[in-house]
């Protein structure tokens, strides 16, 4: 401790999430990437990611030995941490043992980005009506999993969620999801599937993955409808992205598309916490984890979740570490 400097604190990760917006910070040149601002990775430089991460020792008296944060860090055993560090402490109210607590292996999945991405933009931009249709593509995913539940057991909708495995689909109509009807894009197309499971057409509609669904989709949208731009991931690798053919529909059908990033909700974030945690309390939601073990399995885990190996959030654990046992730490000021 008395290494650090005043105002600093060392922290180690326990879990780091695995997620696909970081693609675009591999994208180059940086000017060209909308999404990480000229912030992209380059050879050599360290990856940075949200993360559970527990105070190791500080010099920083908000942040004491002991404290559980969450926020951005780098993919690294030990990180020093400075006073602009925008890491928020975690309330020991939601986290402990025993019964009406979380685990740790539960946190990034019920108050992490993706939990807090999927309550904020239903709160705020979409504002769902009971009784009405939701589709949700990339339905299985740590976002997509979540929308599914506040959508069905919150505000009252009808859902649809599709994904790419047979497993992922048995698991989206589990109690444990409980959508309304689930299907695997690839053995149907998203026409033929939501003039099945939506013969009434469709009120809301969360897009995880852009490209050639969210074409289909505008086809089958209700007048007045709302699409919920989230992620593209089916647009993250390759050069040439799926045209918008039906763009006009938009017009024709009076809808609303709309995209977010997580932090335009920054203001929300300690209240969408609360409530996140007051819901996983009353069953309504219900969280599964993809995870890996140990820091040097997150270039695989990031591989594989990019190729759908996951159901929920794709994380990985790292073990803790008695003091002293310092491998390698980034400085992160």
């Amino acid at each position: 401790p008395e290494e650090l400097e005043e105002g600093t604190f060392l922290v180690r990760p326990r879990f780091v999430s695995v997620d696909p917006y970081l693609r675009h910070y591999f994208k180059h040149p940086p000017e060209e990437n909308a999404l990480a601002r000229g912030t992209s990775f380059r050879i050599g430089d360290t990856i940075s990611g949200a993360m559970l991460a527990v105070v190791l020792c500080s010099k920083d008296p908000a942040m004491p030995a002991g404290t559980l944060v969450t926020g951005v860090l780098p993919w690294s055993d030990y990180a020093v941490v400075g006073p602009d560090h925008g890491l928020r402490p975690l309330s020991s109210e939601f986290v402990g043992e025993g019964e009406g607590k979380l685990a740790l292996s539960q946190v990034l999945s019920v108050l992490g980005s993706s939990a807090i991405s999927a309550l904020c933009p239903l709160q705020h931009i979409m504002h769902p009506a009971r009784g009405q249709t939701a589709y949700v593509s990339g339905a299985a995913g740590s976002v997509g999993v979540i929308v599914c539940q506040l959508l069905k057991r919150v505000y009252g909708c009808r859902v649809v969620g599709s994904a790419g495995t047979k497993d992922k689909v048995v698991y989206l109509r589990s109690n444990d999801v409980g959508v309304d009807a689930a299907f695997n894009y690839k053995d149907m197309s998203t026409t033929e599937a939501l003039q099945r499971y939506c013969p009434s057409g469709v009120d809301y509609y969360w897009d995880n993955v852009g490209g050639r669904t969210l074409d289909e989709v505008l086809m089958v949208m209700n007048k007045g409808g709302k699409v919920l731009c989230c992620g593209q991931i089916s647009q993250y690798e390759g050069t040439a992205p799926h045209p918008l053919r039906n763009a006009f529909e938009i017009v024709a059908r009076s809808l609303r598309l709309q995209g977010y990033l997580m932090l335009d909700f920054a203001a929300h974030f300690e209240s969408a916490e609360r409530e996140l945690f007051g819901l996983w309390r009353e069953g309504k939601i219900r969280v599964r984890a993809t995870t890996y073990a140990g820091i040097e399995s997150l270039p695989r885990a990031y591989i594989d979740m990019l190729h759908g190996a996951n159901m929920g959030k794709m994380q990985v654990e790292v073990k803790e570490t008695a003091q002293g046992e310092i491998v390698s730490f980034s400085e992160q000021r």
